[in-house]
């Protein structure tokens, strides 16, 4: 009778230890589903990409209602599907014995503590999966969605990690992003500003991710007409990224480039040009040639606002040269025609509008 009561025994802690597998492998598939839909996002195929994550966001989701159905069996009740741990059984700590009140037979389920930890695993890659699709999303500009799936995600997020994880800010800087483009900027602001204060809280004041948040933060200000709030924030940027990257970093001339079009905007002249030139003076340190996208608009902005209320003829000139430049660029070889109509309207309306047009032909 005992040796029959042994095979029973072994033969349902295989069977159990089967069923653990099987929802390993499920977690497994998840995980695959998601990395080949980044691959095909990666590559533009966002309709198969969204086609990858659904199919492991409806393999997340069963595999989570099924491990709350495991953690919902009282201790001692029979559950054929104890064991769904969504892992092998890797040491006896992580299983415990369970003796049942009617018949005081034994069997090995989870504990608590391993249903808990499978659990909170299965669901960050449910969060996951939710950003990676609400990505597809914002490369279609369908913000609405892409909003929805960002805050069910946050929400997981949220539930499983609290504020402890500089993830959950990650998701907030998504959402912020999702609302400027939609249009919604005090939203956007708000959860912009949470990501700030997530970030500051874990990792300190003087660290590159909270000078990213606080720039974000400066952008919807400005958008909104806090002009003295963003330009704040904007040096508040400045003064971290730099300590972190040094002055001539590419970052630090992003930001510069933001305080001059701010500065210029309220007709402080002398401030965007003193901006306007570190800029230019960055893209030259990083190795960017005169004929770089960069260095041409940085060397317009300076013309623009150093000359635009003085009759100074080499400012003129500046000015009437790279709109030049910029026609003949996207003109191509067709724009050195003669008989070029576009060419001949555009010399013509030049002409009439920069007195110093001929030298800069020149």
């Amino acid at each position: 009778g005992g040796g029959n009561d042994d095979d029973d025994g072994s033969a349902t802690r295989t069977r159990r230890r089967t069923r653990a597998e099987e929802l390993r492998l499920r977690s497994k598939l998840v995980s695959a589903r998601n990395c080949a839909g980044n691959v095909m996002f990666d590559q533009g195929r966002y309709d198969a990409a969204m086609g990858e994550y659904a199919e492991a966001l409806g393999h997340a989701r069963a595999i989570t209602r099924e491990l709350q159905e495991s953690a919902a069996t009282p201790e001692g009740e029979e559950n054929d599907d104890c064991g769904c741990d969504g892992v092998a059984i890797a040491s006896a700590d992580a299983y415990v014995e369970v003796t049942s009140l009617s018949n005081g037979s034994t069997r090995v389920v989870p504990s608590s503590e391993t249903l808990a930890a499978r659990f909170k695993s299965v669901r960050m890659h449910l969060a996951g999966t939710l950003s990676n699709m609400a990505s597809v999303h914002a490369e279609r500009s369908e913000w609405a969605p892409a909003i929805a799936r960002y805050n069910e995600a946050l929400g997981i997020q949220m539930e499983e990690l609290g504020e402890r994880d500089v993830a959950v800010s990650d998701t907030l800087v998504n959402i912020g992003t999702m609302q400027y483009r939609f249009g919604n900027h005090p939203l956007a602001l708000k959860s912009y500003k949470q990501a700030w204060k997530m970030r500051q809280n874990l990792l300190g004041p003087d660290r590159v991710e909270v000078a990213d948040a606080i720039m974000n933060v400066a952008n919807v200000h400005e958008i909104l007409g806090n002009d003295k709030r963003a330009e704040a924030c904007y040096k508040a940027c400045m003064r971290v990224t730099t300590k972190n990257l040094g002055e001539g970093h590419m970052k630090v001339a992003g930001i510069k480039n933001a305080l001059g079009a701010l500065c210029a905007k309220k007709g402080r002249d002398t401030d965007a040009v003193r901006y306007y030139t570190d800029v230019w003076t960055i893209y030259k340190l990083n190795g960017l040639s005169d004929d770089h996208h960069l260095v041409k608009t940085a060397t317009r902005n300076l013309a623009d606002v150093k000359f635009r209320n003085q009759e100074d003829a080499s400012a003129s000139v500046v000015t009437a040269f790279y709109d030049v430049m910029a026609f003949f660029s996207k003109e191509g070889p067709g724009a050195f025609s003669v008989d070029n109509p576009t060419v001949d309207g555009f010399l013509g309306k030049m002409g009439k509008t920069n007195k110093r047009f001929s030298m800069a032909v020149c």
